[in-house]
């Protein structure tokens, strides 16, 4: 029996050490989600990912739903609010510049909140406009 107690105390350490991955992969999407459609925000990690058009976040100027992508997989989120999805949407604009009548650029942070409390904060390059 004794011999039995240390296996059981280094099985209970290791079990009890496991921590779930508590990281956010906020990945490309490339080009616009089918139903984005007309006025849209489109933002990109950086200027030569944005004229790739390979986005981290796109929404139909400001109105639901956003999307995002984490692991490659385009999600869905309320921009305004946290949902269903699981996902928290914080966009931090930094810099904004006019570009014509109805064009703005824009810069600043995007941050991803998860309900398993993970957070992913990466610089955005984008535009929001029609």
């Amino acid at each position: 029996m004794k011999k039995y107690i240390p296996l059981l105390v280094i099985t209970c350490l290791t079990f009890f050490s496991c921590e779930s991955d508590k990281s956010i992969n906020l990945t490309k999407m490339q080009g616009f989600p089918e139903d984005v459609m007309g006025c849209t925000c489109y933002f990109s990690e950086n200027e030569a990912d944005f004229k790739a058009q390979k986005f981290i976040y796109v929404d139909s100027y400001e109105r639901n739903p956003a999307y995002i992508s984490i692991d490659n997989k385009l999600v869905p989120v309320d921009a305004e609010n946290s949902d269903g999805s699981g996902y928290e949407v914080i966009l931090d604009i930094d810099k904004e510049v006019q570009l014509g009548s109805e064009l703005y650029h824009r810069e600043g942070t995007i941050t991803v909140v998860h309900e398993s409390g993970a957070v992913v904060t990466q610089p955005i390059y984008g535009e929001c406009g029609c």
